[in-house]
C-alpha cells in the first residue's frame, strides 16, 4: 500500500509558497507536507502540516480567503500526495517552522527558509516529482491572472 502525505499548495496572487527542508543531511524545497497522524483525516492532517511548517492557521479570516480540495494525486511509485489549494489575501510576513527534529545533541527546525514562486519558476527549486504534480493540476488552481482574464 503506498504511503500519503498531506499538504497544501499555498496562493498568493501568481505564485505559492515553497519551504526550504532539512531532511536527511540535504536541503530541498517543497510545499507544506507530511504523514497523518492515526485517526486524523486529510483535512486535519494537511491543515496541521501547514501550520507546524508556515505558522499559517485556516481558521484566520483576515488572511485565509478561500480552499479547495484538490484529492489524491499520483507523486511517485510508493508515494501520493493528498492536497489543497489555499487562498490567501496577502503573504504574511510571521511564517516561521513550530516543527523540529532532532540533529545529534541538537534540534533543527524542519523548515530552515520560505520563497514565493510562480509555477515555472518551482521548476528551478522543487524535486521533480513535486514539479509534475504541481504542472498536472496547475488548471485546477486559481491564479490572480487567470481571475482577471475571467476564468
Amino acid at each position: 500500500m503506498k504511503e500519503i502525505s498531506y499538504g497544501c499548495i499555498v496562493i498568493v496572487d501568481d505564485q505559492f509558497l515553497i519551504g526550504c527542508a532539512s531532511k536527511r543531511k540535504k536541503l530541498g524545497w517543497d510545499i507544506p507536507k507530511g504523514r497523518g497522524n492515526p485517526g486524523e483525516t486529510p483535512m486535519k492532517a494537511a491543515e496541521r502540516e501547514l501550520y507546524e511548517e508556515t505558522n499559517i492557521k485556516l481558521d484566520s479570516p483576515e488572511l485565509v480567503s478561500g480552499m479547495s480540495d484538490l484529492g489524491q494525486q499520483l507523486y511517485y511509485d510508493k508515494k501520493d500526495l493528498y492536497l489543497y489549494a489555499v487562498y490567501l489575501h496577502y503573504k504574511p510576513t510571521d511564517l516561521k517552522c513550530n516543527s523540529y527534529f532532532g540533529v545529534g545533541d541538537a534540534t533543527c527546525p524542519e523548515i530552515l527558509d520560505y520563497k514565493w514562486v510562480t509555477l515555472e519558476e518551482a521548476k528551478d527549486y522543487v524535486y521533480p516529482s513535486l514539479y509534475k504534480v504541481l504542472d498536472r493540476i496547475k488548471n485546477q488552481l486559481i491564479f490572480r491572472d487567470r481571475l482577471k482574464a475571467g476564468h
